[in-house]
């Protein structure tokens, strides 16, 4: 897929200080769809942003850089005429040569595109595989929502677990108790002789079970898998009295792991450009301390624990 230089609307625009993905309608009794994917979808990308402290050179932007990686799985720094030193993703064109790189590569992004030979740029890979971001984490996002879709069903069907048989005569009037039932709201039948007469309807109990703490399990599994993907620490989400000491070390291992792919190709990167472009400050790049992570050095958590 070509990037064509732009990021969703969810990244780039705002509505009078907003997000313009929430819904902040009222509550109206349906699952909201829109502020779940906002929600996951905010979180998940926040975290994987944050991940590494760039130390970048003035015109160099470590922001714009992990979002180009985060979209477009490609970005590549240049010495650009005009700007000086600059990051954007980039996308390659014709001439693939014996090593799999094009010959030549396009930077794009919002107003800014030029032609460079790959001989002209360093290259910054998300990971070897050459692979954006947003496709895992935009599976993750449609996982938690899934999960807060079932944990909202189950809470509705304990409120009202029933399941109501009328004629076409109290239909209406059954679905406005109902609804009032559900929402919590009283009910008050003064007249007998009313249309909503009780004695004609059949009320089928559904006995609805309480999950909801099976399902906020499953959500913390789905979290920690996620954690564990992009090299986020997550023993701490574990009841570590339930942890033995060969679990903590195989969980930060995988984490390690996890966090050395995109690691090494972003260290890769400063190094080639250190040397091409022999900048007055040297760029550099290390894992967030703030992901239990220190020094620059995934392992060394994991090799402490030992």
């Amino acid at each position: 897929m070509i990037f064509n230089g732009t990021l969703p609307d969810y990244v780039t625009k705002t509505n009078n200080g907003a997000h313009p993905s929430f819904n902040y309608s009222p509550l109206n009794g349906e699952f909201d769809y829109i502020s779940a994917l906002a929600v996951y979808r905010t979180h998940l990308l926040n975290l994987v942003i944050a991940r590494y402290e760039w130390d970048l050179c003035e015109t160099l932007n470590a922001r714009a850089l992990e979002l180009g990686l985060i979209f477009n799985g490609l970005c590549a720094f240049a010495d650009d005429k005009k700007y000086g030193f600059i990051n954007a993703p980039a996308t390659p064109l014709d001439n693939i040569n014996l090593y799999f790189e094009s010959t030549e590569y396009k930077l794009i992004s919002n107003t800014y595109e030029e032609n460079f030979a790959r001989d002209k740029i360093v290259l910054v890979y998300n990971t070897p595989f050459i692979m954006p971001s947003i496709n895992i984490i935009e599976y993750f996002v449609a996982q938690l929502v899934d999960i807060d879709l079932s944990i909202w069903l189950n809470r509705k069907g304990l409120r009202t677990p029933y399941i109501i048989e009328a004629d076409e005569e109290t239909k209406k009037n059954a679905e406005i108790a109902y609804k009032k039932v559900r929402d919590g709201s009283p009910l008050i039948i003064t007249d007998k002789n009313s249309n909503f007469n009780i004695d004609r309807l059949k009320v089928l109990n559904t006995n609805t079970p309480y999950i909801i703490d099976k399902l906020q399990e499953d959500k913390r599994n789905t979290l920690s898998t996620f954690y564990t993907i992009f090299g986020i620490n997550n023993v701490e989400t574990e009841k570590r009295e339930r942890l033995i000491s060969d679990e903590v070390n195989a969980n930060l291992q995988s984490v390690a792991l996890g966090a050395e792919i995109g690691l090494a190709c972003r260290e890769q990167a400063c190094r080639e450009f250190n040397e091409k472009f022999k900048p007055t400050k040297p760029i550099s790049v290390k894992m967030s301390v703030g992901l239990g992570v220190q020094n620059g050095t995934v392992y060394n958590n994991f090799k402490n624990s030992d």
